[in-house]
């Protein structure tokens, strides 16, 4: 299944990839969509700008050149529907002309504005757009009364860019654009990248929520996996634990009964050597069948320090006879236990520690009453270079006499004790016991 895991995740982590990339180029392409529609805003405004100039000077050519004249041209240039009005500003902010339905009060703040080419100011609904305007660009102006073209230019067009300030050409021509399209083009594209966020979101929820139940599945599959283990092998050790104890008690009765009647302490000796290796052999049954049987355990409140010192008395003969100094250190907790199986996996944790330490050295036990941890430190008699991870498996062993059997044993009791029990070093040695998982409400019953 891991390797299938693997490969959903990286599909799942290309998805949320492209659309980060989709949302990034929809986000870049409303923006560009805007920015173009913003320039041919610009463009179509001089067009309107440049037909006004055009058409002015061709009316001031004409003998019958009136405001009127000009105000109708405006109107009709205004037309199209995305313009609103067409405004003639002097330099001192006045209204000369204005064909909109907008009074001349509300361009308070723009007909101000003064700039020798296009700009834009972008208001709550609409575009005004704006440049100086000259009427009189490109004809040779006189005395009032001269000739121009063979045309007279009259009084009436003096008096229509004429703002009482005695202004000769300094005006501004404004272009007023609806945004109602521009908004809409605007609300679209908000829409479709608000889409695709949402859809990026789901995404890096539904990887995310697909992650920690590949990986809850992933874990529940290895517990069975190993549940379905553990059975197989508790099976087996059952069936041979019986079926070799019963002939071992008869050949440790009748050997047994043999060296205490011979004579000869030659063979005496080897008989007793044989008793010896039988005992072996009945502590590998009963860790066969330790590991083997299933478990009823009656929990009571214990004080883990307690546990170990007379953990250690019993192990007193062994821990002397290879000259070693056990030291507890740190504060004591308590702790919820079957006295008779935590007792059976703490022995075998530093029965580990003890064969594994050399002669003459120190075994440090140290409790952690906060984190409600403890850890066995031995010394090493040469660098180990074991996976500490198959040390807990059953059957495994760095021992040339061991079942394999000591720390697994340890594992599934700490297990049912809601603990656990990890190698932390190698060099030195070092296994944890971990009960900071245990709570109160789980054991009150037991």
């Amino acid at each position: 299944m891991g390797r299938y895991s693997r490969h959903l995740k990286i599909v799942l982590l290309i998805a949320i990839i492209l659309t980060i990339t989709t949302v990034i180029l929809s986000v870049s392409s409303s923006l560009q969509s805007l920015k173009r529609y913003k320039e041919n805003l610009v463009n179509f405004s001089e067009f309107v700008m440049r037909s006004f100039e055009s058409g002015n000077r061709a009316f001031m050519m004409n003998e019958q050149f009136s405001r009127r004249t000009i105000e109708q041209f405006a109107r009709d240039i205004s037309k199209q529907e995305i313009i609103e009005d067409i405004v003639v500003y002097s330099e001192s902010g006045k209204v000369i002309l204005s064909v909109g339905d907008r009074k001349p009060s509300s361009y308070q703040g723009l007909v101000g504005r003064h700039s020798d080419n296009i700009e834009m100011v972008e208001l709550d609904e609409s575009f005004f757009l704006y440049k100086r305007f000259n009427p009189f660009a490109g004809m040779a102006m006189g005395r009032m009364g001269g000739r121009m073209g063979g045309h007279m230019m009259g009084e009436g067009m003096m008096r229509m860019w004429d703002d009482n300030n005695g202004s000769s050409g300094d005006y501004y021509i404004g272009v007023l654009l609806n945004k109602r399209e521009y908004s809409s083009i605007l609300q679209k594209s908000i829409v479709d990248v608000s889409q695709v966020i949402i859809l990026g979101i789901l995404l890096v929820i539904i990887f995310f929520y697909s992650v920690r139940i590949i990986g809850e599945y992933e874990r529940k599959s290895r517990k069975l996996q190993l549940a379905e283990k553990e059975a197989e092998i508790g099976k087996f050790a059952n069936v041979l634990a019986h079926e070799i104890k019963n002939p071992l008690s008869s050949m440790k009765g009748l050997i047994n009964y043999s060296a205490k009647k011979i004579q000869s302490p030659e063979l005496s000796e080897y008989l007793f050597q044989s008793l010896e290796e039988i005992d072996r052999l009945n502590k590998i049954v009963n860790d066969f069948l330790s590991y083997g049987r299933d478990m009823v355990l009656e929990f009571q409140k214990l004080d883990l320090e307690k546990l170990i010192h007379h953990i250690i008395e019993l192990l007193g003969y062994d821990i002397k006879a290879k000259g070693l100094t056990v030291n507890v250190e740190g504060s004591s907790f308590e702790i919820y236990a079957d006295k008779d199986k935590l007792m059976q996996a703490v022995m075998n944790l530093i029965i580990n520690a003890v064969q594994g330490a050399p002669d003459n050295s120190d075994i440090y036990i140290k409790l952690d009453k906060k984190a409600k941890r403890a850890e066995i430190i031995n010394e090493v008699k040469s660098k180990l270079r074991v996976n500490s991870e198959k040390l807990f498996e059953p059957f495994y062993t760095e021992k040339s006499k061991g079942t394999g059997l000591g720390l697994a044993v340890a594992k599934k009791i700490l297990m049912l004790h809601q603990g656990k029990v990890n190698v932390i070093s190698t060099d030195p040695f070092v296994v944890e016991m971990d009960f900071s998982g245990q709570s109160e409400k789980d054991f009150k019953n037991g």
